[in-house]
């Protein structure tokens, strides 16, 4: 099965999805548990009839859907098809979904490895005083603190303490920042 483009993802006009990295995702607003509970399992019994198989939180008061089709590890028609009918099974049940809630972020340098491998050698040989070495890492230092003050913002505006950590990805080092 053909995975499907981007211009073919927006034409399909999933109001209540977002393209998020690889996969299309969902947000519904549910109110209580028991409204979550019996709207996951509409969804898992469509999901069955359409042998697809969404990852699905439940949590108070949201369910969030995750889909992609895990047999070619791309968005199908499938998804689309299956993303419709969800969206009509929360209109049955009354529930609303918020399409605007990012459910994930990710902060990831991209910095040429050879760059990133010189800065590491003038680091480690104590050249830090070396004008290049301290433009190099003001600017990897500038970078992630400008994007975690960025996401802090976001998280202190629109995301009221969706977010647990942020990860900063650094030449294979990882680094988890708690929310502030």
């Amino acid at each position: 099965m053909d995975g499907l483009t981007s211009s073919q993802i927006v034409d399909a006009r999933l109001d209540d999805w977002r393209k998020l990295a690889r996969a299309l995702h969902a947000r519904f607003h549910t109110g209580d548990f028991v409204t979550g509970l019996k709207f996951v399992t509409a969804v898992t019994e469509a999901a069955e009839r359409a042998n697809q198989h969404p990852d699905v939180t439940l949590t108070y008061p949201f369910v969030h859907v995750k889909l992609i089709s895990h047999d070619v590890s791309q968005l199908t028609q499938r998804d689309i098809d299956l993303a419709r009918r969800i969206s009509e099974i929360a209109r049955e049940q009354g529930i609303g979904a918020e399409p605007s809630a990012p459910a994930e972020i990710e902060l990831a340098l991209d910095t040429a490895v050879a760059t990133m491998k010189r800065l590491e050698a003038l680091i480690a040989a104590g050249c830090e005083d070396d004008a290049i070495a301290a433009v190099e890492h003001r600017r990897l230092l500038d970078t992630v603190e400008g994007a975690l003050d960025y996401m802090n913002g976001l998280s202190d505006r629109s995301l009221s303490g969706e977010i647990a950590a942020k990860t900063a990805i650094v030449h294979d080092k990882r680094v988890d920042v708690p929310v502030t």
